[in-house]
């Protein structure tokens, strides 16, 4: 089969690089922060007080999920050509497989695991990108069981997400009462800041004013001069100082 022919090229180029098989050597790491989660080895942690080792897989058996837990040995980088490399956890995981002997869950949803049974498998490794991280307390009543605490990625929050979809006559049923609202506010506020001294008498009854020439309105006569004072008359003298200062302004447009 010749893959040159075949789909995309930088897809054909990753399934050449796996054929190829990974370089000889193998990275080992003790800590690392992936998926949001800081993980550390069993040995490293056994010199600090954090507990970062605790790791959760999600798989399936037959046709129900389970979920594995465990507790991380090692941290393996295995590495391709082209600078590709996969993440590995290596991890001795507990059996899940015994109900009421090796796990079981409480009225409450809590899961414990048995410290004392572990899973018999000759399949360790799990992805990076596939494990979570979680957390073991100490049973109260028995000591060889633990409480198993799931987390959360750090900077992750799960916010329920509530799609709202309304159709136009809907919409328009929503906005009339709100006009409605608004137009009586409007009204109130009117009434509100109507003046109480600004009334209307009703005890003078109707005047008839006769029409005269005095009180006619006048045409535009452009001979009449409107006397003004002494404030708003501008001396020639202040309007050449006036313009001398502008000339001296400095303009920077």
């Amino acid at each position: 089969m010749d893959l040159s022919n075949e789909g995309n090229d930088q897809v054909v180029k990753d399934l050449q690089t796996l054929a190829l098989g990974p370089l000889k050597g193998v990275q080992c790491f003790s800590g690392i922060v992936g998926n949001g989660f800081r993980f550390h080895t069993r040995d490293i942690e056994m010199k600090r007080v954090h507990q970062n080792s605790g790791v959760m897989v999600k798989g399936i058996v037959g046709d129900t999920e389970k979920n594995y837990y465990g507790i991380l040995t090692d941290i393996l980088v295995i590495q391709y050509l082209d600078g590709k490399w996969v993440m590995l956890f290596r991890c001795d995981w507990w059996d899940v497989h015994r109900i009421g002997r090796g796990v079981k869950v409480d009225k409450h949803g809590y899961v414990s695991v048995n410290s004392l049974c572990s899973l018999r498998t000759k399949e360790p490794f799990v992805l990076m990108s596939q494990a979570k991280q979680v957390f073991y307390v100490s049973d109260g009543l028995d000591p060889n069981w633990l409480v198993v605490v799931e987390t959360h990625p750090r900077h992750h929050y799960n916010v329920a997400e509530r799609e709202v979809i309304e159709d136009d006559e809907d919409a328009l049923q929503q906005l009339q009462p709100r006009v409605a609202e608004n137009a009586l506010i409007s009204q109130t506020n009117l009434q509100e800041t109507h003046d109480p001294f600004v009334e209307i008498r009703d005890d003078i009854g109707e005047m008839v004013i006769d029409a005269t020439e005095a009180n006619q309105p006048k045409d535009f006569d452009e001979n009449v001069v409107i006397q003004l004072n002494d404030n708003n008359l501008i001396d020639e003298d202040d309007s050449e100082s006036d313009q001398e200062s502008d000339d001296d302004d400095i303009d920077l447009a």
